[in-house]
């Protein structure tokens, strides 16, 4: 499954109708219309790319924009001639629709009422910063969900901007973070119809774009995966996903991502990782096997060449086997199984992903961000790597130039796992070592001194040897402490934590405070980003939170 399968740059069920002079699409949400910082991005660009693929090379024509994160019709032309004339007819008008989903009960109802009974009408509602927005949008409710409605827009003129007039008629739409819209994990835009004359013939055309899925789950108030959700919809979600991951998929350095990440991408309970080739499909428990089954196989569809299953238990704090048939089979639940060892790429460095032993694969992508960090500031540093598990910042700090390394794990079969992925490498057994010890015992008994000048510290959120016992939200800032004290002046601390508890201000406040309580001063001192193919659930944190600093 090469990353051009999984997240190629346009798929032909986007396409709503094509003849010699229009090409009208249905832009996914996530997709930007307009050319961003990165080129390749962008609808026009991934569009003339994939038609290049198709053997149907020819320049194309944006008539109109569509928010980034709106979904719907998207127009554009095949000639300069053809495009003048339907610019023509959009500056005058054309008729458009938009479906947009709203809360059921807002202040501009109660408005409305009011002043209906005093005989007042208003097309203009002036709020900070709206002086110029005209509120002339048609609104007609289509469909009603408890808390949830979905709302037809009809527009005409060119430049009505829902969004800004929505807003500020005190109806913002749902998952608008920039005018304050109730959380959600996409925004609730779709451009659903668009009518015009053909620009040759002059015949009336009308097109069409259905809602998508993801909205449809939302009005729906579906907050997990059900038995409802046919092969269309799951398939529909997964490529939506995908799309969204075609900036990753473009590097040819890196063949390892989340495709899905749960609510985060409109599908709670389940989570799917790209692994060159094979998928794995992570699923909570209360998802049924038939469930289960359709996924796979929407992802074979996707072009996987095997699905390997991790199912986790309802509630993350039990304790399971985590190398059981039930919660991870070692075969492929549909295709063909994956080597025992599979050397995967991130950053121009190869990794070793064990996709059939156990619940984890032994390289979390979440932390793509964090080991690239490492790689660019570990030449000729002596790098420590506290829980390091199968010692992936190891291997990237050594792949990066570290001058020595130290690679602690309480688990004796991580540690000779993070032997073996550090061997293609030839490490000198002189300048780095692995250790198997507790590493919060092992920190203690260390005195303070510049004996590390880079330090990284990823412990899991609850962890328990023979001597110690460790839980984030309790212990954390003394870990912190613990670190900083063995780290040289000039030195770089990573210093991350999954606890999905704890928010990044109040982790940041703990590494700060560390800090104080040491008098240590700060050179830098930075939040890294939550990766792009891990998004936060609606109105949520990013589970990650990394902080990188580095001392005068």
């Amino acid at each position: 499954m090469s990353p051009a399968l999984m997240c190629p740059p346009f798929r032909q069920r986007w396409v709503l109708h094509e003849d010699d002079s229009l090409l009208v699409v249905n832009k996914p949400a996530g997709m930007p219309v307009h050319p961003g910082h990165i080129a390749g991005l962008d609808l026009r660009s991934r569009l003339q790319r994939w038609r290049k693929q198709q053997n149907q090379p020819g320049r194309l024509w944006l008539l109109h924009g569509l928010d980034q994160q709106a979904s719907g019709i998207v127009l554009l032309s095949k000639t300069k001639a053809v495009n003048r004339a339907l610019a023509h007819q959009f500056e005058v008008g054309v008729a458009r629709t938009m479906l947009v989903g709203v809360a059921a009960q807002t202040p501009l109802h109660r408005r409305r009422r009011a002043r209906a009974r005093t005989g007042q009408t208003h097309t203009r509602r002036r709020a900070a910063g709206t002086s110029n927005i005209h509120l002339s949008l048609t609104r007609t409710e289509v469909a009603h969900r408890g808390p949830r409605k979905l709302v037809r827009l009809d527009l005409g003129a060119r430049g009505s901007r829902p969004r800004r007039q929505l807003a500020a008629a005190g109806t913002p739409i749902v998952g608008d973070r920039d005018n304050h819209g109730p959380a959600a994990h996409r925004l609730m835009l779709h451009h659903a119809s668009l009518s015009l004359k053909h620009p040759l013939h002059g015949r009336p055309c009308h097109f069409e774009a259905p809602l998508p899925a993801a909205m449809s789950r939302w009005l729906q108030a579906r907050t997990s995966p059900c038995e409802e959700d046919d092969a269309a919809t799951l398939q529909a979600l997964l490529e939506a996903a995908a799309s969204r991951r075609y900036a990753l998929s473009l590097d040819i350095h890196n063949n390892c991502f989340r495709v899905l990440h749960g609510a985060g991408d409109g599908l709670p309970g389940v989570e799917i990782d790209h692994y060159d080739d094979y998928a794995v499909l992570r699923v909570h428990e209360q998802v049924t096997a038939p469930l289960q089954q359709r996924l796979a196989a929407a992802l074979m569809a996707l072009g996987a060449r095997g699905v390997q299953l991790k199912v986790r238990p309802r509630q993350a704090n039990v304790v399971v086997a985590t190398h059981s048939e039930r919660y991870a089979p070692k075969a492929a639940v549909l295709g063909a199984s994956p080597p025992p060892v599979l050397p995967v790429r991130e950053h121009g460095v190869t990794y070793s992903a064990r996709l059939s032993q156990g619940l984890s694969t032994g390289l979390f992508l979440d932390q793509r961000h964090g080991r690239a960090r490492v790689k660019e500031f570990s030449a000729g540093r002596r790098v420590l790597n506290l829980f390091a598990y199968h010692g992936a910042f190891t291997v990237a700090a050594v792949a990066g130039g570290a001058a020595s390394s130290l690679t602690i794990d309480a688990s004796q079969a991580a540690v000779d796992i993070a032997r073996d992925n550090l061997r293609a490498y030839r490490i000198n057994a002189h300048q780095h070592h692995l250790l198997c010890t507790d590493a919060l015992e092992w920190l203690q008994q260390q005195r303070a001194g510049a004996r590390f000048d880079f330090i990284i510290v990823d412990p899991p959120s609850y962890a328990t040897t023979k001597r110690t016992r460790f839980a984030a939200k309790r212990d954390y800032p003394t870990l912190a402490r613990h670190c900083l004290r063995l780290l040289a002046p000039a030195g770089i601390l990573l210093a991350c934590s999954n606890h999905r508890g704890i928010q990044p201000a109040t982790f940041l406040r703990w590494i700060k405070g560390a800090c104080a309580a040491l008098r240590l001063n700060v050179l830098r001192l930075q939040q890294l980003p939550c990766p792009l193919d891990h998004p936060a659930p609606p109105g949520a944190s990013c589970h990650l939170k990394s902080v990188l600093l580095q001392l005068q």
